[in-house]
């Protein structure tokens, strides 16, 4: 997989300075913006590089495969939520439900529930 390298970077600049807006004393706002644009960068990330579709794994085996791809963003909130999903489709797979209502197996691919959970989290922020 060929990566945008300036992308990479980008987010990188952009989560250092998340890092040092705890001991920079930054205004509440300036940091919703550091983590916004973070977010926007994810999202671009996810939509150029899409994780390919392998519905002849199990779905916890596709989310191990997001992860790997997400870990090259170096942030841990797109990691842990990332393995939480490997969670959640292991449980499922073993007949332990999650009480959250979700869509039918298979019903989304690993690369659309992502792109769909990038595009959200910018509005939270």
């Amino acid at each position: 997989m060929r990566v945008n390298r300036a992308l990479l970077d980008d987010l990188s600049d952009t989560l250092d300075a998340i890092d040092r807006a705890g001991f920079d004393g930054l205004s509440h706002i300036a940091r919703a913006r550091l983590d916004y644009r973070k977010w926007k960068l994810i999202q671009d990330f996810v939509s150029r590089h899409p994780v390919p579709d392998r519905p002849h794994l199990k779905r916890s085996a596709e989310w191990r495969g997001v992860a790997e791809h997400v870990r090259a963003l170096d942030d841990l909130e797109i990691l842990d939520w990332a393995l939480q999903q490997v969670d959640i489709a292991t449980h499922h797979e073993t007949g332990i439900q999650d009480l959250r209502p979700t869509v039918p197996a298979r019903a989304r691919t690993c690369c659309c529930v992502m792109c769909r959970a990038a595009s959200k989290r910018p509005t939270w922020c």
